[in-house]
């Protein structure tokens, strides 16, 4: 006679750490599995699966797992269910299971070592049944009415026509208005449309690349192509402290990359960079070299202003 599988063996040994001795003397693995395969909802699984009985065999560790959890919810079904991986073997789909749903969400948050998500997104990440929070909504319909009505027209466009690449500049001197929209639209994309996003604050990001100096290859080999490759970039607080010329024209070449990869870019500033005589760039004595640090802004400026549709927040 041929050894019982060794999945049926594993079940009849887990099942003894928890049964009296009575209960041992009177165990049937061979009942017990029995049991398992003429269950409602696993035959309907064994059926639209057409499991063979080597398949059936081979996966009764996954069927005893569903087996019990429908025990132990009252007949209710898990989220999660049990398919047919790559090698045609029996395996656990856990893509509909909230808590998993949530990390593999939270994993399309980029780049939050730098500028951390605000609190209510990280909470509703580490807590399973907790709801997305509803004032991300409600806030960002506030603070578009701060705006013209042709922005809300723009974010239709981008979030239901993948041939718009163009993204959004905010100017908002109170910043929080910009701030709400783009946190709204990070969720939605992170979390509905299932895309990598990052909100950047850029004197975080300036204060992280100076603390990392000594260590240029992490930052251009990790952190730049980050934001070169996530799928939508928040940058917040563009113009809010001046800037080395370095660190400009990191912001030039990750915008550049972006826009050939037809990337989306989303950039909030508190004046109008390009009609506001501010500079960007710390500015020194000498004449020559000022000429270039203009340069250097103004290609700054041109390419947001290529990349970037404008809208201009309404005084209060």
């Amino acid at each position: 006679m041929k050894d019982k599988d060794n999945s049926l063996k594993k079940i009849k040994e887990n099942d003894l750490l928890f049964k009296t001795d009575d209960e041992i003397k009177t165990f049937d693995p061979e009942a017990e599995k029995k049991t398992i395969l003429e269950n409602t909802h696993i035959s309907k699984i064994i059926n639209r699966l057409k499991l063979t009985k080597e398949q059936i065999n081979q996966g009764m560790n996954h069927f005893q797992k569903y087996y019990n959890y429908l025990q132990t919810h009252n007949n209710k079904e898990p989220n999660w269910k049990i398919t047919l991986n790559e090698a045609n073997q029996i395996d656990i789909d856990l893509s509909n299971d909230l808590q998993f749903k949530k990390s593999k969400y939270f994993d399309n948050f980029w780049l939050t070592n730098i500028t951390p998500l605000d609190d209510d997104l990280e909470k509703y990440f580490s807590i399973p049944d907790l709801k997305k929070p509803r004032n991300i909504l409600v806030e960002a319909n506030q603070a578009i009415l701060k705006f013209p009505k042709l922005l809300n027209q723009a974010i239709i466009d981008i979030t239901y026509d993948s041939k718009n690449k163009k993204g959004i500049l905010l100017i908002d001197d109170e910043f929080i208005h910009a701030k709400k929209i783009f946190k709204y639209l990070a969720t939605l994309f992170g979390t509905n449309k299932n895309k990598t996003v990052s909100i950047i604050d850029l004197n975080d990001l300036n204060n992280f690349f100076y603390a990392n100096m000594k260590t240029q290859n992490y930052i251009n080999n990790d952190i730049i192509n980050y934001l070169n490759d996530v799928d939508y970039l928040f940058l917040n607080r563009l113009g809010v402290g001046l800037k080395s010329e370095w660190f400009i024209n990191t912001l030039i070449n990750i915008l550049l990359t972006r826009e050939a990869n037809n990337k989306i870019t989303f950039i909030s500033c508190p004046i109008d960079i390009f009609i506001s005589k501010f500079n960007l760039i710390n500015h020194y004595n000498d004449s020559i070299n000022n000429s270039a640090i203009d340069k250097v802004e103004d290609l700054l400026k041109a390419t947001i202003k290529r990349t970037t549709n404008k809208f201009v927040a309404k005084k209060s």
